[in-house]
């Protein structure tokens, strides 16, 4: 079973939420999201001969990862400026995104969290941080 691929699923909760809240930008984002991402893990899991193809996607899948990362942020900064808001779930967003980060940027650098080399470690941590993820920009979206 393709743990990465179901847990790519989860982002059609927040192209639903983006839709509700009639934020069109974030559906977008995350819709090109959801695509570049199964594609990804479905290359990666069943066509991992593609070597070629699937380094393409992960390019591919990084910009819409940081796409949806730097609207994000800047929805984020927007709504604060804007109104003022609740410090809790603020608090709570910008825990979720630094402890994303640390788990990427820190495993990358002692090949621990992602870069494990237990596919299976590696796989609970990549899906861990989808749901961050969702549950950060949900926040974004409901402040």
């Amino acid at each position: 079973m393709n743990t990465r691929l179901i847990s790519s699923y989860l982002f059609f909760i927040n192209i639903y939420i983006s839709f509700y809240k009639k934020n069109y930008i974030y559906t977008f984002l995350f819709s090109n999201l959801l695509i570049s991402s199964v594609i990804l893990q479905w290359l990666q899991h069943d066509l991992n001969h593609l070597t070629e193809e699937i380094q393409l996607v992960k390019k591919i899948d990084s910009i819409h990862v940081n796409l949806v990362i730097i609207y994000g942020f800047y929805l984020f900064l927007y709504k604060n400026f804007k109104q003022k808001n609740n410090i809790f779930y603020n608090g709570i967003i910008i825990y979720l995104f630094l402890f994303s980060a640390y788990l990427y940027y820190y495993g990358y650098y002692k090949k621990k969290y992602f870069f494990d080399s237990n596919d299976n470690k590696a796989t609970l941590y990549h899906s861990f941080v989808y749901l961050m993820g969702i549950i950060g920009h949900i926040l974004i979206l409901l402040i």
